[in-house]
């Protein structure tokens, strides 16, 4: 891999990161919104709905590492 495509890669990687640190940043504000609803909201619609979010933003957090950490082997082993 010549060096233009290894840079364009360690900015996709870069750019992931950050992608990950905004979801986890939306996934920690619903987690902490779900936690301080009163538990009888908890159990209703919108608390279920909020726990969907929560878990979708977990798997998408997941992804997105398992997508980096494809594109870091990919650059380190054309090194």
């Amino acid at each position: 891999m010549n060096k233009t495509r290894r840079k364009k890669l360690e900015e996709a990687k870069y750019l992931l990161l950050k992608a990950s640190e905004i979801i986890t940043e939306c996934y920690e504000e619903e987690d902490e919104a779900y936690e301080n609803l009163p538990e009888s909201l908890q159990d209703s619609e919108r608390g279920e709905a909020m726990q969907e979010y929560i878990e979708a933003m977990t798997d998408a957090i997941e992804e997105i590492d398992d997508i980096r950490e494809d594109l870091g082997r990919i650059v380190d082993e054309d090194m």
